[in-house]
């Protein structure tokens, strides 16, 4: 039985750091979407040569230890495209505020590793083109939002994704679960709570 949770975007700053929900560490932002984990590079080392007959050849310029011929791909490129809002966060808070310090901390501070339990990869990345805001609808009350797609590129090629880990939650009396990102389990499945206030006897759970 499949247990996974979907939609769900971990980072950390370091490779020794713990994996921390995006959401959690910047109130209101929403991943929408990561393109380019499945993608593959350019070859860098395989070129075509003519032959005079008019068919084509094709030639390896580096093999590994055993004479096999070893291909050697460039890196990829990510589209992480994601949006800050108060509809998504556990309090009122400044959009502009927050978008600056998500920005700030992915394009600015420098290299960080990001996990996507949908595709089920993790890469190391790290910001190298400029980008600009998408949308930008401010002092509009609950619908005031910033749209972005911030470009990364692969540092190592992305693998497989670490199993996740699950722990029973503490959660405050006063708490809203769902702003959380917390989890309940019907004994079987883990999935996202709805629970905007906590439920007595109920125990949810994280995800990291």
């Amino acid at each position: 039985m499949n247990t996974s949770l979907k939609n769900k975007y971990f980072v950390k700053r370091n490779s020794t750091d713990s994996w921390v929900d995006i959401t959690t560490l910047f109130d209101g932002l929403r991943v929408l979407a990561i393109d380019g984990f499945d993608e593959i590079g350019d070859s860098l080392n395989v070129y075509t040569a003519q032959w005079q007959d008019g068919e084509e050849d094709f030639l390896i310029t580096s093999e590994d230890g055993q004479g096999n011929p070893v291909i050697t791909r460039a890196n990829t490129e990510l589209q992480m495209t994601f949006i800050v809002s108060r509809r998504y966060s556990s309090t009122t808070i400044d959009e502009q505020s927050v978008y600056n310090s998500a920005v700030k901390w992915m394009a600015r501070d420098g290299d960080f590793y990001i996990k996507s339990t949908y595709s089920g990869m993790e890469s190391h990345v790290v910001c190298l083109k400029g980008f600009k805001p998408t949308a930008i609808k401010l002092r509009r009350g609950d619908k005031s939002f910033i749209l972005a797609t911030i470009p990364l590129h692969n540092i190592e090629t992305p693998t497989v994704a670490t199993v996740q880990t699950r722990r029973t939650a503490t959660v405050a009396a006063g708490a809203n679960p769902k702003a959380l990102g917390l989890l309940e389990s019907d004994g079987t499945n883990y999935r996202p709570t709805w629970d905007t206030s906590v439920v007595a006897g109920k125990t949810y759970y994280t995800e990291s």
